[in-house]
């Protein structure tokens, strides 16, 4: 009996003594890959660089999921994302407008007499556009729908002398907009970076997906003066030059390295003397024939990868300048001067040549 009446008190005291097990609030689970600041990305960009404008007034652009993830880098700081994302435009609805840019000035005197000039002579809208990158106040004339209904205004201001280079350009927006890139990963997680240009650098891959083909380095999202954005690829030159050359000069046709070496040299002058050519547009330099035809890192080719390593840095000069080494895919036996294609220049070292093919 004692030993029923010990047991049943040692039982209610181990009950009595027995601590509840604490509550516990469930916590959310934490993201991973979600974007993070980082101090600095590890990798960069060999100087010199350039900037070859891909893609011009997107609403919105895709960079796939890819190993290892892509450095995020504004002016206000770097960011590390190991996930894919969708970078959208300040403005996706937006109307293209288009003028005729009659002159580039630096003063601003000047540039608001020609504009008044330019109003009183041709009944058009005129407007002076100041170009921070550039420097220099842009005379916009008319407003256009499109590119050709802006041509006869075009013609008629080349009539009249004010100059046969004159380009048809895209005009600013009117509707206000922030300078802010509106990012959502492929897992829906929104982010907001500030700023007007955006690098995408790859951690650790060594080419980047542009319009769905590769291109060495980076890509840079630049929102432009319409609320869009243009796209572009951003490397080292004498990389750029390598998905050049051969689309230039493929070396499965023109198999000789000499004549390879001798239109890299072209190429990489014609790049140096043309850096900044469209800065306004956040780049240096188009992929097409407006320029020089670039295909990116799918067109490289082992001899013409030799020409441009083996030429590296070199550029053709005159007076201690680069030239503007123009030059044109057939000769048909001789080329032209200048003056013949481009009325009003005169370069001296742009003159008539018999082809070499002639000589041989």
């Amino acid at each position: 009996m004692k030993r029923s009446i010990a047991a049943f008190a040692l039982a209610l005291f181990a009950a009595c003594s027995t601590v509840p097990a604490p509550k516990t609030t469930p916590q959310p689970p934490r993201l991973s890959n979600v974007l993070l600041p980082v101090t600095a990305a590890t990798k960069t960009i060999a100087e010199p660089r350039i900037r070859v404008g891909m893609l011009s007034d997107q609403t919105a652009v895709t960079f796939p999921r890819v190993d290892g993830g892509y450095y995020l880098i504004t002016d206000k700081g770097s960011w590390i994302l190991r996930r894919g994302f969708t970078d959208a435009a300040p403005l996706s609805d937006t109307t293209l407008h288009y003028a005729v840019q009659a002159s580039a000035l630096s003063d601003q005197p000047s540039a608001e007499a020609f504009t008044q000039k330019m109003r009183s002579e041709t009944g058009q809208r005129v407007d002076a556009i100041f170009d921070p990158a550039a420097g220099v106040y842009r005379i916009l004339v008319g407003d256009f729908l499109d590119t050709h209904s802006a041509q006869p205004l075009r013609d008629q201001l080349v009539a009249r002398g004010y100059g046969k280079d004159m380009l048809i350009v895209r005009r600013p927006t009117n509707q206000p907009f922030e300078r802010r890139h509106r990012i959502v990963d492929d897992e829906g997680q929104p982010y907001t970076l500030d700023g007007e240009s955006l690098l995408i650098l790859p951690v650790t891959a060594e080419t980047i997906t542009i319009d769905a083909k590769p291109y060495r380095t980076a890509a840079r999202a630049f929102i432009n003066g319409r609320g869009l954005l243009n796209i572009i690829n951003e490397l080292n030159m004498e990389d750029y030059l390598r998905g050049v050359v051969p689309a230039e000069m493929g070396s499965r046709i023109y198999d000789e390295i000499e004549a390879l070496k001798a239109q890299a040299i072209a190429a990489r002058t014609y790049a140096v003397r043309n850096l900044g050519q469209f800065r306004a547009e956040g780049y240096d330099i188009c992929p097409g024939p407006a320029c020089q035809a670039y295909k990116g890192f799918s067109s490289e080719e082992p001899l013409s990868d030799q020409a441009v390593r083996e030429s590296a840095g070199l550029i053709i000069t005159y007076n201690g300048k680069p030239i503007d080494a123009l030059y044109t895919a057939t000769c048909g036996g001789e080329t032209s001067d200048v003056g013949t294609m481009f009325p009003g220049r005169s370069e001296p070292y742009l003159k008539r040549a018999r082809c070499v093919e002639m000589e041989m």
